[in-house]
């Protein structure tokens, strides 16, 4: 087929130089990397040739894992289904919190001292310093921060439910993953109170541009769901690379 080219806008980004190819154009460089062979991407006196080969397979995978296979909006394989058909994940629906007091927050140093201690999984953790991270989770329990262990550039942390009173009793809070599983540690969290609890993750990988991962829950009332995740390919390209969404919840109106 005969060449097609685009001459793109430069975007600034954090780290970086973008660009985004125009809505109106999408469909003729897709029907372009179906049908070629390479693409040849030029910045100045640069040039990069990048093969196309297996990407009429990816955006068929893309299609298949989203469910959209036949369906109007479909990368590759359209059809005459509609997008309503696509199927979605629900926004789980946030549990309202009793607000957090000062009293409860002076309870931190008991709370802290009755977490199970492990030098091998938790060698940082110290009872006598707090995270400042407490928050009410029901009448009779809060959320407590436990740090694990701190490295040159990122630490990882415990969230544990502990009941309000003696003996104090705490139970580890999991943090579920795209793939159904679930991990005990949240890297360079931040967690958010108020009427509802979220707790966010953003997790970086070594080598050039080093990637990343995030992570988005939300507090129930019996547990933290997952609302978003993405994922950097780490392939060492500058600022990490394109994060490509692994889990995302829609919220329903």
């Amino acid at each position: 087929m005969g060449t097609l080219r685009f001459r793109l806008a430069r975007l600034k980004s954090v780290g970086a130089i973008e660009s985004e190819v125009p809505p109106p154009q999408v469909p003729a460089l897709l029907a372009a990397a179906l049908k070629g062979d390479h693409v040849l991407l030029s910045a100045g006196t640069k040039q990069w040739s990048v093969s196309l080969a297996g990407a009429a397979a990816a955006l068929l995978k893309m299609d298949d894992l989203q469910g959209r296979v036949g369906t109007t909006g479909a990368l590759t394989r359209r059809g005459s289904k509609p997008e309503a058909d696509v199927p979605v994940l629900p926004q789980p629906q946030p549990a309202r919190l009793p607000p957090t007091t000062d009293a409860d927050r002076q309870l931190e140093p008991q709370l802290l001292a009755a977490l199970p201690r492990s030098e091998e999984d938790c060698p940082d953790f110290d009872a006598q310093k707090s995270q400042g991270n407490l928050v009410r989770l029901t009448r009779t329990s809060v959320l407590v921060a436990q740090t694990c262990f701190q490295g040159a550039y990122q630490n990882g942390s415990r969230l544990w439910q502990v009941d309000d009173h003696a003996p104090f009793h705490a139970r580890p809070v999991p943090l579920p993953q795209p793939d159904g599983s679930t991990y005990d540690t949240l890297v360079i969290g931040m967690i958010s109170g108020g009427e509802t609890l979220s707790v966010h993750e953003a997790a970086k990988g070594r080598g050039i541009g080093d990637c990343w991962g995030t992570r988005e829950w939300i507090w129930t009332g019996t547990g933290l769901a997952l609302v978003s995740a993405t994922e950097s390919p780490c392939r060492l390209f500058e600022a990490g690379g394109l994060a490509i969404p692994l889990w995302r919840t829609v919220e329903q109106r």
